[in-house]
Formats: C-alpha cells, structure tokens, sequence
C-alpha cells in the first residue's frame, strides 16, 4: 500500500513544466500572485495537541532491508518542524466532519464486488455509537503504527507506503481489529526527503514552503493510516472497495477523495516542495489511456493556508478565496501544457474551484466542507 505520484506509474527523469508554467503565468499576469503568495491575514495559527498515533516515540530508526544500511529516526528538531503538519493530521483524523468516512471503513459489510476485493456496503445506518466506536479504534493506532524514513531506491516513486509490521503484539487490540495479535501492527515507510527538509531546510524556507509541505506531509500519513487501519481491522492488507464508483481498492485515495475532492499532490518530482501543488480527480490509467491523459489544477496557497487557521477547524466562518486557477492537460507521454481559458469553455463550465451550484460537474470541485461546520465552500 503506498501513496505515489500519479497512482504508482513509473518515474519519468527530469523536472516536471508546472512550476515553470505557473512562473510564466504569474510574470505575464500579475494578478496571478494570489494564487501562489500567502495573505497576511492567513499566517498559520493552528495549535493544540499531537495525536499520540504521530508522537515522537512512534518514529523509529529503521535499517534497510536491501543494503543493511541504519536509517535514524528523525532528529528532535526535526520533529519540531513537523508539528504543524502533525497538528493538521491530528485535525483530519479526529474531526466529526470527516468520520463518516472511517465509520464506513469500519463497519461496512463485504459484500461480492469483483474478484478478491468486496465492496463494502452500508447495510444499516451509522449512530453515534459506531462513531464512537470508531474514534475509540483510530486512536489506538497509536500501540500498533510505526513510523520511520526510508529512500524507496530500485522502486516506483511514492511520498510512503505501508507495510505489515512482523511482530506479534502482547497489548490490548481494539474489538473490531482482527483478534490475530500478529496480524494488527504496521509500519509506514515515509520518503526520506520529507525528513531531509523538516531537518536541514524547514526553518529557511518560505512561508509558501512551509505549508506546501506540512499539507503534502500531513495528507500523506493521513493516507498511510488509512490502510493501518485497514489491515489492522482484517489482519491482512488486501483492501475492499469503500464505494462502488471509485477506480480501484485503493483506501488512502479513498479518504483523499472525500476529504479532499480529489488527489493532491506535489508539482515537483522531488518532495521538496520548492513548486506548487496540484489536485487532480481520482481517475484510473485506463481512463487516462483512453483521454490521453487528464487535467491537473494549481491549487492556491490560500486555501492550503486555511487548512492552518484555527477558526476554519472552529466553523466560524470561511474566508473567500479565488473561483478560478490555473488548469493544466497532462498528457500520456508526460507533456504538459497550460490550458487558456478557451479551452476552459470548452468543458461543460469555466472551471470553479471553491463555489457550488445545482448540476456541478463533480470533477471540478476540490474540497467541499460541511454546511454545519462552515458556513459556505472552502
């Protein structure tokens, strides 16, 4: 189970155009600085505690299995750099808006779908006692997740990936993991180069920098939990389908996608995040196959910033951010170009990042929050 670029295709050398793309756009408009320069009034105020799951002791040293080489577990200071990224995760794995989608991991009930991956479907309706049950599940991850750095070397590119942890645990295991103490614990290996920035270029690095990567981080173990999750609930790491329209039996994509309206992912092929991110629709290869290829969109550094803001979690109001950004076509062969706005209206309307109406077209919209805990879209 892993969280890579573009679903896990192979890595293609070179640099990727969108941050060049996005350069050239903002130098010839200027009005385009929204889109990339933080507003003073959205400097990150987010506070409170770190969910056990991500306490220092949990990120461990870790020795390569190919070339026996140590890898240490990240430096104290590093770990400081990583608080904001670890108190947004906290935020997305505990608040009441975004559990349902846990709830339905935990209790949904497999039912035949397509050769060795059940869907699970909702066969009765979910109260507060399953959300409670829920909560009480997700954070006693924290005895059985381990996190450490790895490099990847000889692999797909991918930000982390899960593996079954080979241990047999002597703990309490929650009543809906699978009763097999060898079968609940696991270990996320996350890319070095995280642990390289949060070490060496946190603290030197743009305000913009700095939250590119504690989004990109945060969404990425939020990602790996999600199949932790998983495979301590069945004791294996073979995942179900969560809803019957997605393209695969892929979890963390699964969560990506109601949280986030899609997938979002650095524009650079390094994870330092010296570019801008992106967000694309959950489509599957087959479909980028037949389309040769599919739309990535620049998301603004504003609305990552919110993600920071401790009244946006509070639900006392949304900020207003821009309704249009830029939009890219990336092709099959990993060409990409900057759409103009003829080819926008080409589809079915302009593209609309942060506004809802009746009869939206679903791909085009990247984050929908609940009317209950923010008055509007963020």
């Amino acid at each position: 189970m892993d969280r890579s670029d573009l679903g896990g295709q192979k890595k293609v050398s070179g640099p990727w155009p969108i941050p060049q793309l996005v350069d050239d756009a903002v130098r010839q408009d200027p009005s385009l600085q929204r889109l990339v320069k933080v507003s003073s009034h959205l400097t990150p105020n987010l506070s409170g505690p770190i969910n056990d799951i991500f306490a220092y002791k949990n990120f461990v040293d870790h020795v390569d299995r190919d070339t026996k080489v140590p890898k240490p577990r990240i430096s104290e200071k590093g770990y400081r750099n990583l608080a904001l990224a670890l108190r947004l995760a906290t935020r997305l794995i505990e608040a009441e808006d975004f559990l349902d989608w846990w709830v339905h991991a935990a209790f949904g009930t497999p039912t035949e779908f397509m050769e060795d991956h059940p869907l699970l479907q909702k066969t009765t309706e979910y109260t507060d006692e399953h959300r409670q049950i829920t909560r009480e599940a997700i954070d006693s991850l924290s005895t059985l997740v381990v996190w450490k750095f790895d490099t990847f070397k000889g692999t797909d590119f991918s930000y982390a990936r899960t593996q079954a942890l080979q241990r047999k645990w002597t703990g309490p295991i929650h009543p809906i993991f699978s009763n097999d103490p060898r079968k609940v614990s696991s270990q996320v290996l996350i890319h070095e180069d995280f642990k390289e920035f949060a070490e060496n270029l946190y603290d030197e690095a743009s305000l913009e920098d700095q939250l590119q990567f504690s989004f990109l981080f945060a969404a990425s173990i939020v990602h790996e939990l999600t199949h932790c999750f998983g495979h301590s609930r069945r004791g294996n790491l073979k995942e179900e389908f969560l809803h019957e329209d997605e393209p695969s039996h892929e979890h963390g994509y699964s969560w990506e996608q109601a949280v986030f309206g899609g997938l979002i992912m650095s524009s650079n092929r390094k994870l330092d995040p010296t570019g801008p991110l992106v967000w694309h629709t959950w489509v599957d290869h087959e479909n980028k196959r037949v389309s040769n290829g599919y739309r990535r969109m620049l998301v603004p550094i504003n609305w990552i910033a919110g993600w920071f803001r401790t009244e946006f979690w509070n639900g006392e109001g949304c900020n207003e951010y821009p309704e249009k950004t830029l939009q890219f076509w990336e092709k099959s062969d990993k060409k990409v170009r900057l759409l103009r706005e003829s080819d926008r209206l080409k589809t079915k309307r302009p593209f609309v990042m942060f506004q809802e109406s009746e009869g939206e077209d679903e791909e085009l919209i990247v984050h929908r929050r609940s009317k209950r805990h923010c008055r509007g879209i963020f």
